[in-house]
């Protein structure tokens, strides 16, 4: 059966992103394991740019922009109207059309941070359509606001003793 790339681009994100993280350590091995995982899953239909920290992924279905690194800028359209923790820090940037990921780390508790969260979203006119809380480790919160949407999730990070936030936004940004 042939891949249909407009329907895997998601799963190809989701696993070089996975592939980033997991080998930052070893550039190499890095981008061996990443070139591999989309030669798999593409048979080859896509074209890889990469500059710096920074690829760029092409095809007849769409453009996956990933950018890993220890702190990177908050990217130029993310919207105003999102809350982030004071003194956080970007690990990981996707860009795939409407749909942007981040994945960042602060300090503080899990707890604290969906509060502060769920308070300054609600503030800026977003209308919660979820809010979950499995222990003091792990919470997420989905939100709704025009044509956009918001997932959040916050899981306690052991290495860093403080939070590691995950967003993904789709719709329209500013």
């Amino acid at each position: 059966m042939p891949i249909r790339l407009n329907t895997c681009l998601p799963v190809l994100a989701t696993s070089l992103l996975l592939a980033m993280v997991t080998l930052s350590g070893c550039q190499k091995a890095q981008e061996m394991a990443t070139n591999a995982a989309i030669e798999r899953a593409s048979d080859g239909k896509v074209k890889v740019s990469k500059d710096g920290d920074r690829t760029v992924i092409k095809s007849e279905g769409g453009e996956i922009a990933v950018q890993h690194g220890d702190a990177l800028p908050l990217p130029r359209n993310f919207p105003t109207d999102i809350y982030l923790p004071k003194d956080y820090r970007i690990n990981s940037v996707m860009d795939m059309g409407d749909t942007q990921v981040l994945s960042l780390q602060a300090p503080g508790k899990v707890g604290e941070m969906f509060g502060s969260a769920s308070a300054a979203m609600e503030k800026q006119g977003w209308k919660q359509t979820m809010a979950l809380q499995n222990s003091t480790d792990t919470a997420m919160l989905t939100y709704e606001k025009e044509k956009r949407a918001a997932v959040m999730s916050f899981n306690r990070d052991l290495d860093q003793d403080g939070v590691t936030m995950s967003m993904q936004l789709r719709g329209e940004q500013q």
